[in-house]
């Protein structure tokens, strides 16, 4: 068409797929501006990375030690040096993660909280020992679930992945490695 629009939504799913760019704003305060899949794979800050996805990402509080997030008493690789070290709050995107092959770093062991069957996928509602990081509707889906705050997880598997609560995923591991470890900064 060659013509500039301006389109105010509250809904992210419509912005993402009408929008070239699409800007995040919080309280009349610009957050970030950029395309929709740069939002999505590279958030600015904490809010905008609980803000884009659906569900949205996992904010973890945890540290970088040695080239190594530690989650809890649980660590992954970071995909990438960076020569950070100390506290900060990491996210992995629901559908990054997979079942593992085998014991190791690299892999998370999360116990199953509730499993929401949506037909094509299953969303698992996983115990994280690592402390979350809660925005936006997450808050208001802990109280919902009775989910503490401290231990909110979810993973978006194939709907033939359906651990029992209380139980642990595939033969007890989780992986998390390839994943996306988006370091957002300290907390």
């Amino acid at each position: 068409l060659g013509t500039t629009t301006l389109y105010v939504t509250h809904d992210q799913t419509e912005a993402m797929t009408m929008g070239d760019r699409v800007a995040v704003m919080r309280d009349g305060k610009l957050e970030q501006v950029d395309s929709p899949q740069r939002l999505y794979e590279h958030p600015v800050n904490v809010f905008v990375a609980g803000f884009i996805g659906s569900p949205a990402m996992n904010l973890l509080r945890g540290s970088i030690e040695h080239g190594w997030v530690v989650l809890g008493s649980q660590k992954l690789r970071l995909a990438r040096r960076t020569m950070h070290s100390g506290e900060v709050v990491v996210g992995i995107r629901p559908e990054a993660v997979a079942p593992a092959a085998s014991v190791g770093d690299d892999v998370l062991e999360l116990k199953v909280a509730l499993s929401e069957m949506l037909g094509s996928d299953v969303l698992l509602h996983l115990q994280s020992e690592a402390p979350s990081v809660l925005t936006g509707d997450m808050l208001d889906l802990a109280a919902e679930l009775d989910v503490s705050s401290h231990d909110r997880f979810i993973a978006r598997v194939p709907p033939d992945v359906r651990p029992a609560p209380g139980t642990l995923p595939a033969a007890g591991l989780w992986a998390a490695f390839p994943v996306p470890v988006h370091q957002l900064g300290r907390q």
